[in-house]
């Protein structure tokens, strides 16, 4: 079958163009269809990632508050040992909180008949040198003078034998003495002196 076209060359080649215009526009409109349906695709894939992310950030978020926490305890573990072991330095020579707890214990044990009016500490440092290899050494000396009053001797007797069996005061020495009249009442004033240097 032969075919003729008897139209002009003219209206034939713009017949033909808007054609291809035609055909164009149809693969342009399917491109950007199948472009636009990639990115909603992809804003879809990166909604659901997102939500993950945060989901994931939520989940985790006590671990990392924990794990920061746990940092700042262990900074303040360290400081607070540093500080301690400043407390445990300036404590080894320090004998006055047991001394004092020594003293209210032997009053309490002769059922308060002792009063206390005066406490006094000192200490000293003596060289003292080790028979093993003749290094000096450094030794730390304490002594508590005590004055106060007791309803009678038993008492000081009593108060002398709890300092003794503290083992803080290898020696209790009673200086002095003396009865007075206290408020129609005859009481004994006593001094002692405490000793750890042996």
């Amino acid at each position: 079958m032969i075919r003729v076209n008897l139209l002009p060359p003219k209206f034939i080649w713009r017949k033909t163009l808007r054609k291809r215009i035609r055909q164009w526009i149809c693969v342009l409109g399917l491109v950007t269809f199948l472009f636009s349906a990639w990115n909603v695709s992809c804003w879809i894939e990166w909604w659901r990632y997102h939500r993950d992310f945060e989901e994931i950030e939520e989940a985790i978020a006590p671990a990392r508050q924990a794990r920061t926490e746990r940092v700042e305890l262990a900074k303040k573990v360290i400081l607070l040992e540093k500080k301690l072991g400043q407390l445990r330095e300036i404590a080894v020579d320090d004998c006055t909180t047991s001394t004092l707890g020594v003293v209210a214990k032997g009053v309490l044990e002769t059922n308060c008949s002792v009063q206390l009016q005066e406490l006094q500490a000192s200490s000293s440092t003596s060289n003292s040198t080790s028979t093993s290899n003749s290094i000096p050494k450094s030794k730390k000396n304490y002594m508590v003078s005590i004055r106060g009053i007791a309803v009678e001797s038993d008492a000081i007797t009593s108060f002398m034998e709890s300092l003794n069996r503290s083992g803080l005061f290898p020696r209790v020495e009673l200086r002095a003495t003396k009865e007075c009249q206290m408020e129609d009442r005859t009481i004994q004033e006593f001094q002692l002196e405490c000793m750890n240097d042996e």
